[in-house]
């Protein structure tokens, strides 16, 4: 379900136009997004959190969710810095955080294999 509703999301026409990407690349992509991720029934109503009332519902997904971070280009969500204990970040920031999770994740691997 989360798949179809994702798929039809990429898909609307604004979306459409800025991305082009094949029907089956986004359903492929929606896939491999209910894998690995966490899909989240029950959403806190949260309101006036961001400055833009249409992103009201992003923000309390990430705290359902207990999100660490919350990866989005919107300047809203980016202006707001954080919230609770999720920080917003841009993709190339998070990109960033995970390549050094990464290697310090190796550096005390290869220390504990010494």
């Amino acid at each position: 379900m989360a798949c179809a509703w994702c798929a039809a999301r990429a898909a609307s026409e604004r979306n459409r136009r800025r991305y082009k990407y094949s029907d089956e690349h986004i359903v492929a992509y929606c896939e491999e997004l209910t894998r690995i991720g966490t899909v989240i029934f029950v959403i806190p109503i949260l309101t006036g959190i961001v400055r833009d009332p249409n992103d009201d519902m992003i923000v309390p997904s990430a705290v359902a969710a207990i999100a660490d971070f919350l990866v989005s280009r919107d300047k809203d969500l980016l202006t707001l810095g954080s919230y609770e204990a999720i920080d917003m970040v841009t993709p190339e920031l998070f990109l960033h955080i995970l390549r050094e999770v990464k290697e310090k994740a190796l550096a005390h691997q290869k220390l504990c294999n010494s």
